[in-house]
């Protein structure tokens, strides 16, 4: 029998279910038994819900409140200090929950079977003003992305969690916004090179979440085709070109650098243009080193190897999904270590620390004005190490590096780099008078060197 409305409700069972709610597709959908493999399968989307008319999937996962503290917020104002003392500028990119941009009546479909309240859409988008709001509280250029895709459709994949190309280039201009009122002011002059579109390209999105369809529910999800602009370097344009044929004009190529941090929204692999955009609205050459599928953090450690990207930048754009967000600030601290200190000259703290398997070291001395640890371990790649702090007034905490094994091996680097400072209200650093280095989950013994970094005008 063909049900006369087609919404499938995948659940954490090992099918899809039928007929819990009625009308519903009745599809067996072998998601999670004692035999399949399900070590590539994104259990946490579950469930979801796919609109009868419309294609649009909407999972559980997304209408979860988002989260945020201020010491992640403390700790980007400080990078946003410490870069501005450098003659940087810094902004924070934040893409808006995606189930806010979809269509009213695909959350009304999906209410019955997600069982929501419209008063979580009301909540996210209060949470991630808020974001916004307390970013921008410390001096941070952060776009209010939501206000600026309120009115614009087609700015996310109906089956995929990514913004589209639209919304790609409407984050781009949204950030030349804000920067602009911020006093960075890119605009395009009457020399000859400029960065603008030269032709068009197709692709297709497969989806995040048509593929899982796909894959274990035999569901035919259509993959979504987009066009996206070719951007390039137009030098020596013609005598006749206008600057309406160019769109931007022509301008001069004046070495202003961007460097662009972030996760797959900006990552080269995923193809969403948002690097591209980037160049057209701010009229300069980006450097991307975004990294999808390694949360915030992985992109960041592409700077320990070659702090030379972050030298020769006057623009750091970093591109953070809130949710990404963890309820600790240990990724925020993590990402700010390799922004707020190139780590030139660091302090040799102790070079031949023996880890025993499973165990902490002893507490380490630091010398005065720490404010980045970083270890040398070459024989892990990935996985977690701990940092156990304490201070002069005989507080303590522990700060988590994490590494998720996604930076290429010509960039991948055998240092772990963490700030271990405390932030007060008034943005005074408490540094630690010593650590104790944990790594987690080893099953070997490891050799550990320990050193000591400053801030980037204290080097």
């Amino acid at each position: 029998m063909t049900p006369t409305f087609r919404n499938v409700l995948l659940t954490l069972t090992t099918f899809c279910v039928a007929g819990l709610i009625q009308p519903a597709l009745a599809v067996d959908c072998s998601l999670v038994t004692e035999d399949s493999e399900i070590s590539n399968l994104p259990v946490d989307l579950l469930p979801l819900s796919v609109g009868s008319k419309s294609g649009w999937v909407l999972p559980l996962d997304q209408l979860k409140p988002l989260r945020g503290d201020e010491e992640s917020q403390k700790i980007v104002g400080l990078i946003n200090q410490t870069l501005s003392s450098a003659g940087k500028s810094f902004a924070f990119v934040m893409p808006p929950p995606r189930v806010l941009e979809i269509p009213t009546e695909v959350i009304v479909e999906a209410e019955q079977y997600l069982n929501f309240s419209p008063d979580t859409l009301t909540s996210m988008r209060e949470n991630y003003d808020s974001l916004v709001n307390g970013f921008s509280s410390y001096g941070v250029v952060t776009p209010n992305l939501a206000e600026w895709f309120a009115s614009t459709p087609n700015t996310f994949f109906k089956a995929d969690h990514h913004w589209t190309v639209d919304g790609s280039y409407l984050a781009a201009e949204a950030t030349w916004d804000e920067l602009w009122s911020a006093g960075v002011r890119r605009f395009p002059n009457s020399n000859n090179i400029l960065f603008a579109p030269t032709g068009t390209e197709t692709s297709v999105n497969e989806g995040s979440y048509g593929k899982l369809l796909r894959d274990f529910c035999d569901q035919n999800i259509p993959m979504e085709e987009y066009i996206y602009p070719t951007v390039d370097v137009i030098s020596s344009p013609d005598e006749d070109t206008t600057a309406e044929d160019l769109l931007f004009g022509d301008v001069e190529l004046d070495q202003f650098g961007v460097l662009l941090l972030g996760t797959s929204y900006s990552a080269p692999s995923s193809n969403l243009q948002f690097e591209q955009a980037l160049s057209m609205w701010l009229q300069a050459d980006v450097v991307n080193i975004a990294i999808g599928g390694g949360q915030l953090t992985s992109s960041s450690e592409v700077l320990i190897s070659d702090s030379s990207l972050l030298e020769k930048a006057d623009l750091v754009i970093w591109e953070a999904p809130p949710s990404n967000f963890q309820t600790d600030a240990h990724e925020f601290r993590q990402v700010a270590a390799s922004l707020i200190s190139y780590c030139h000259n660091p302090a040799e703290v102790d070079l031949g620390l023996i880890l025993p398997t499973g165990e902490k070291s002893d507490w380490i001395g630091l010398p005065d004005k720490t404010t980045v640890v970083q270890l040398h371990i070459p024989d892990i790649s990935a996985g977690i190490v701990r940092i156990h702090t304490e201070y002069e007034d005989a507080t303590s905490n522990y700060f988590d590096i994490l590494k998720m094994g996604r930076v290429q091996a010509s960039e991948n680097s055998p240092y772990w780099r963490t700030f271990i400072g405390n932030l007060t209200e008034d943005g005074t650093i408490t540094t630690p008078a010593r650590i104790k280095v944990e790594i987690m989950n080893s099953s070997e013994d490891h050799t550990v060197g320990v050193y000591g970094c400053k801030l980037l005008d204290e080097e």
